[in-house]
């Protein structure tokens, strides 16, 4: 038989996954994109869709591995199913340990109810789960107002951004081999040679699968900036990013990423790191 929390137990709970997007119902409505063409996969439900963003804490050292959303019933406690064909993965930045559920990155996320009156919007619950490194679960609430809309919260111009990514995989190499080292201190872990394999076809976005026995590292064309790519070493308490200009970049060639987050000697990090196509 399991223990019963104490009520001051409860109170004092960590929660790891914080949503930014949508806002609380008592925050103001959340637009709910409505109109044509709006199927999720083979989710079968009337409603329209939203988006979601967040922040997430590190839990044990460790970085959140996935992330997953779904509007849900008012009460309850529904357990994770990503099989469920209403249930959205989104994408995550460990570099600015954020995640989205949005068709900039993903898919936006279906089922959200809404009125046509702003003064009366449509209460509607979205559940996000993250899943650690660790294998654990961690999850939110929030209930928003639905308030039908042409758009979502992020913004229409995320659907030309998402356009732009669908070129990545015919152009991109499928991984990307990181030559690191002159790392020191807590930070030496990320010496070595590192190959990333794309893991967001049409995302921008490579890693090398680690994160629980070695370091996570990844590099992404990033989807809120898409003129930028970002490399991020990450293990335990440890992190170091690194940037360069996608006009600069070269998809056959190899690419230099510069440190730019201060002094990269007071900081034991190198000054520049190299990625080339595996």
């Amino acid at each position: 038989m399991g223990v019963a929390k104490s009520p001051l137990a409860q109170v004092f709970a960590v929660q790891f996954i914080l949503i930014d997007k949508p806002s609380p119902a008592a925050s103001g409505p959340t637009p709910v994109r409505i109109g044509s063409g709006l199927g999720v996969g083979s989710c079968d439900c009337q409603g329209g869709l939203i988006c979601a963003e967040g922040r997430y804490l590190l839990k044990a050292g460790e970085d959140l591995k996935a992330v997953y959303g779904k509007i849900v019933a008012a009460t309850g406690d529904p357990d994770l199913d990503p099989d469920d064909p209403c249930t959205v993965e989104g994408t995550v930045d460990i570099g600015a340990r954020t995640w989205a559920i949005k068709r900039a990155s993903s898919s936006d996320i279906p089922c959200a109810q809404c009125s046509n009156n702003p003064l009366t919007p449509t209460a509607n619950r979205l559940r996000v789960w993250g899943e650690y490194e660790d294998g654990s679960i961690e999850s939110c609430d929030v209930t928003f107002g639905g308030v039908c809309a042409n758009d979502t919260q992020c913004g229409g111009g995320l659907i030309i951004q998402s356009q732009r990514f669908k070129e990545v995989p015919t152009l991109a190499p499928k991984r990307w081999i990181v030559q690191a080292q002159g790392f020191t201190d807590k930070r030496s872990a990320f010496n070595g040679v590192w190959t990333l394999e794309l893991t967001h076809g049409m995302h921008g976005v490579w890693d090398n699968a680690g994160g629980k026995k070695v370091p996570r590292v990844e590099l992404r064309l990033d989807i809120d900036r898409p003129d930028e790519w970002r490399l991020t070493f990450a293990w335990k308490r440890a992190k170091a990013v690194y940037f360069q200009s996608n006009n600069n970049w070269l998809w056959s060639k190899e690419n230099d990423l510069l440190f730019t987050d201060g002094d990269p000697v007071k900081k034991g990090v190198p000054f520049m790191v190299r990625v080339v196509p595996g």
